[in-house]
């Protein structure tokens, strides 16, 4: 079982040569997409590969990538292209950033998706848990269905100032407020509103005008929500070659994902979409687990946690500052040298 795996690094430190310590392995390949808003060194990566045997890599600029945007969902169908195209041998592919850790040897985790292989999945991920009344009956079109434009003049009385995620400014229409935790001090998006939210790909940008779809347009999101199985997830995926390469050569796909363009955070609902809709219409056979601690969920990673980290099932886990977590790296080294 040939891995190919797919780092997306958004951080210029030595981190990046610790993981692939962990996840180096005879046979394996590795991609190693280097943000090009950071100033990274790609020759301490080529100088680890040369020093070690049947190196397969290739290091290479990602597209530049903003939170929340959709060229995060560009960025990799870029590289799952990329990989079909000049990656010759390889199996499957999981996609991790430089900020993870394995908890399981290279050995192990392919031991694992040998078996799962087996039984005819052809992609893995978490999804989250949809609610019907979410997905767009009449009577919550105002509160499903939104839309967020940039803004830059001032908006009120007609709108009343919110924060996002303590992060964006917004002005959010009053009938729209429901929608939101705690529009006077940090609403909260949920997944389920990502179809009709704009994020564009300035994250600088800090304001946000939040309104409600017009009546074509609401019926247009309804015709679209009804075609498809709508799904969110964390963006963290296995997929075996015969499923990438269908993809890459699905007009579907391509429909679903191009849907999102107007998202916040499309990177977990669009290739999400896609393979759900695949799987309900018994083109393909899904796994529901992306290997990650805690299903990938973003958390704020001490030493403090590495006792139900490690006695996890997880094979990974995300957001780790392996500076910041000694205990927890040398005990996911000394696991990954026993798997070996």
């Amino acid at each position: 079982m040939r891995i190919l795996y797919i780092i997306q690094a958004h951080r210029a430190d030595r981190q990046i040569l610790a993981l692939l310590e962990l996840i180096f392995a005879k046979g394996n390949s590795y991609i190693v997409a280097t943000d090009p808003a950071i100033a990274f060194d790609e020759t301490l990566i080529t100088a680890f590969f040369e020093g070690r045997s049947h190196s397969r890599y290739h290091v290479r600029r990602s597209l530049p990538i903003t939170w929340g945007g959709y060229s995060q969902v560009l960025a990799w169908i870029d590289l799952l292209d990329f990989a079909a195209r000049f990656v010759p041998e390889w199996d499957i592919v999981i996609n991790l950033s430089g900020e993870c850790l394995p908890l399981a040897s290279p050995e192990r985790l392919a031991g694992l998706l040998r078996d799962v292989g087996a039984h005819g999945v052809q992609v893995a991920f978490n999804r989250f848990n949809p609610k019907p009344w979410m997905l767009g009956r009449d009577q919550f079109n105002d509160r499903c269905f939104v839309r967020v434009d940039w803004q830059t003049e001032k908006l009120s009385p007609f709108f009343a100032k919110a924060r996002i995620n303590d992060r964006v400014d917004a002005w959010v229409q009053p009938i729209i407020a429901p929608i939101f935790a705690d529009p006077d001090r940090s609403p909260i998006l949920n997944w389920f509103q990502r179809t009709s939210i704009h994020c564009t790909d300035t994250y600088a940008e800090k304001l946000l005008v939040v309104r409600g779809l017009f009546p074509h347009e609401i019926e247009r999101r309804q015709k679209f929500l009804a075609d498809v199985s709508y799904a969110g997830g964390r963006a963290w995926f296995v997929m075996w070659r015969s499923f990438v390469e269908m993809l890459l050569k699905d007009p579907e796909f391509f429909r679903i994902v191009s849907e999102f363009e107007h998202a916040i955070c499309p990177d977990e609902i669009a290739f999400q979409t896609y393979v759900a809709t695949m799987a309900s219409r018994g083109v393909a056979k899904v796994w529901p687990e992306n290997l990650h601690y805690k299903d990938g969920n973003p958390l704020n990673v001490d030493d403090g946690m590495a006792g139900k980290i490690l006695d996890s099932d997880a094979l990974f886990v995300r957001k780790v500052d392996y500076r910041q977590c000694p205990l927890l790296v040398a005990a996911a080294k000394k696991r990954v040298l026993l798997d070996r």
